[in-house]
């Protein structure tokens, strides 16, 4: 009986100590809603659902670690003409089922929404808050997630600091020049990422938390989103800001320009008569989401916003920024539409029927 109950114990221990070196070699980090999640220390199949996400990961070299994406990043032309391989992605939703993640035996799983990510850890699949909003201002969350990949992928550090020594270059060049600069245009940001389903479509923005709001501030505008308490305000709300300027993004940008000047009341706002309307280009992501193309954002729109104070070769950064992230080399032509925010062949990303 002794003997029996010492090798029970042995068996024990063994499998404690078993478990505990497996969770120790787990990687502890900290999602964008502060939650420590331990991650398996040997990813192979993510679930890179949150937007942007596929893009900074494929930038530093971690594509073929990708499972899917959300559902319509591949519709983007430019998605699968930097990354040809994408059209491979698995398209997933934002409300796919534990069994989906399953089947496909996912390790890791990148979500925008809180709700979803806490009913998918109840399954036992490890989940990530990753998002384009923060609970406060979204300056100090800027180079989350790619921190968040150096520690999940140590072989990446390289790029990544590279990265965000690109995008710290770019917000210092602009902040240098513009820190004594009293006076603050208005801006109005239109996602245009999709349509508003619950009201006008040129009625949809973002809030004083996102990434967007982050760097526009940047840029010494006043973001009129500020004062809304929806990123749907009503048509009301938005046309007593009377901006001064008006940024539109997305792959639905074409249709909603086009809407916004044939619009009787839109049209006659400050912006749209003193022409400063302006189109936010699309690469693999939209420039305007937290991207290996957010520099370029920042210099794009420096120069349309402030053009007696900042001269960019905008074409030039953008050709170098897609050929060292991406190793595609984009004719001039193709640059320009890209810039413009059309597909690769010269049409609109999306036809609006």
């Amino acid at each position: 009986m002794k003997k029996l109950t010492l090798i029970l114990l042995i068996f024990l221990t063994f499998n404690l100590v078993g478990c505990k070196n497996e969770k120790d070699n787990g990687i502890t980090v900290t999602d964008m809603a502060g939650t420590e999640v331990v991650v398996p220390s040997n990813i192979r199949k993510v679930a890179a659902v949150s937007p942007s996400t596929a893009d900074l990961m494929i930038a530093f070299g971690l594509g073929d670690k990708i499972d899917g994406v959300y559902k319509t990043v591949t519709d983007n032309e430019w998605a699968t003409t930097l990354y040809p391989k994408a059209k491979d992605f698995y398209k997933y939703d934002y409300d796919e089922s534990a069994e989906s993640y399953f089947s496909r035996g996912v390790d890791l799983i990148l979500l925008p929404d809180p709700t979803t990510v806490a009913s998918l850890r109840t399954s036992g699949l490890t989940v990530l808050n990753i998002r384009q909003f923060a609970s406060g201002s979204f300056d100090n969350y800027l180079f989350t997630f790619s921190e968040i990949l150096k520690q999940i992928f140590p072989e990446v550090t390289d790029k990544v600091n590279a990265w965000q020594s690109r995008m710290n270059n770019a917000l210092n060049q602009i902040s240098d020049v513009l820190q004594n600069k009293d006076d603050k245009p208005t801006l109005y940001y239109i996602y245009g990422d999709k349509l508003n389903s619950r009201g006008s479509h040129l009625a949809y923005t973002d809030m004083p938390n996102s990434f967007v709001a982050s760097l526009l501030r940047k840029l010494n505008v006043k973001f009129v989103s500020d004062n809304f308490t929806s990123n749907r305000p009503s048509e009301e709300e938005v046309l007593q800001t009377n901006p001064d300027i008006i940024v539109i993004g997305g792959i639905y940008q074409k249709f909603l320009y086009d809407e916004l000047l044939n619009n009787d009341t839109w049209n006659k706002l400050d912006a749209v008569v003193n022409e400063r309307v302006y189109n936010i280009p699309v690469g693999f992501a939209p420039f305007e989401q937290n991207s290996i193309e957010s520099p370029i954002f920042l210099y794009d729109l420096a120069n349309k916003i402030y053009p007696e104070l900042f001269n960019y070769d905008i074409k030039a950064i953008t050709k170098e920024t897609l050929q060292f992230w991406f190793d595609v080399t984009l004719t001039e032509q193709q640059i320009d539409y890209l810039l413009d925010g059309l597909s690769p062949t010269g049409q609109p990303l999306v036809t609006v029927k």
